[in-house]
């Protein structure tokens, strides 16, 4: 039975982050259609109606999209810092399905970002014991926001210069690098690691090309996620019962946002690192002028029209 909706796009969420794992290369427009307002939908769609403002995901950077209802959620307001953190909590999310933390479980997550910072509190409050790890560039981010996480009792920051607490990092389920997969390689070289489950987690941004061979001789396995282009929203593709490889993650967009959604609105998230700066433009193919005078390293919500 169809469920669909057409959606006036009214959201696009645009980063100039080098490093961004949802902005990259593969993005020929660089922005992310992340939200609107429902026009019409299907009759067997009862939870969405004409004038509701919906989150969603998509590449379509049209005035006017067409949706699966799979892949869109009722949003109560307008929050612009929420309608941007949409595909960041999604790939969180689906991130989270694939590593599956648990109480007692000892993560270390190398790279550390905006991203990073995200995704370690969902590990943190499914049980996991988090160690953020870092190079000499991301100090500040260090700097900034490991005071106001130190309420999430079991995340520890540290520096990969550092040598003597790195040292002492108790032995690992598991690894996951945000960015600086070039760093990362040279750090565990160097770094005397016991990993239990031989299993390193790569998120991919811009950095496309890296060299596992050292990896698969020492017998660990590299999980790629990439972002939702990898497999679509809510996988088509996906039959129950089938079998699939270690690295496939089915992602269920609506319960994964809802779940985040639920984390946000409760304030159990620490989100004031995440910063938005909202651009108002006339129309969609407005978003090239205003790209052209936007700061780097920023994160922008661009607005259709009034709010």
């Amino acid at each position: 039975m169809k469920s669909s909706l057409t959606a006036t796009n009214k959201y696009l969420l645009y980063s100039s982050f080098k490093s961004d794992p949802l902005i990259n290369a593969g993005n020929e427009n660089g922005l992310i259609s992340c939200g609107g307002i429902v026009e019409s939908v299907d009759e067997n769609v009862p939870d969405l109606a004409h004038g509701d403002i919906v989150g969603y995901l998509s590449l379509d950077v049209s005035e006017t999209i067409n949706l699966s209802s799979n892949i869109a959620i009722k949003l109560s307001r307008y929050d612009p810092k929420l309608l941007a953190l949409i595909p960041y909590g999604s790939y969180a999310m689906k991130v989270l399905r694939l590593v599956n933390p648990s109480i007692g479980m000892n993560v270390l997550i190398y790279g550390m970002d905006q991203f990073s910072l995200l995704l370690s509190q969902l590990m943190a409050i499914s049980g996991a014991n988090i160690f953020m790890l870092g190079s000499q560039a991301s100090e500040n981010i260090r700097e900034k926001t490991s005071t106001r996480l130190s309420v999430c009792k079991n995340i520890a920051f540290l520096n990969s210069s550092e040598s003597t607490m790195v040292h002492n990092l108790p032995k690992l389920d598991r690894i996951i690098v945000t960015n600086g997969f070039t760093d990362f390689l040279a750090f565990f070289e160097n770094a005397r690691l016991t990993l239990l489950q031989k299993k390193i987690v790569v998120i991919l941004s811009n950095e496309q090309e890296f060299d596992v061979a050292m990896f698969v001789k020492k017998g660990i396995e590299i999980a790629v996620i990439d972002d939702f282009r990898d497999v679509g929203l809510d996988d088509p593709h996906y039959v129950e019962g089938v079998k699939y490889p270690t690295g496939y993650v089915r992602w269920h967009f609506r319960e994964n946002l809802r779940m985040f959604i639920n984390l946000y609105l409760k304030n159990e998230l620490l989100i004031d690192f995440f910063e938005v700066k909202v651009v108002t433009i006339d129309s969609i193919l407005d978003y090239k002028n205003k790209m052209k005078n936007l700061a780097k390293g920023a994160r922008y919500l661009f607005v259709v029209g009034q709010t």
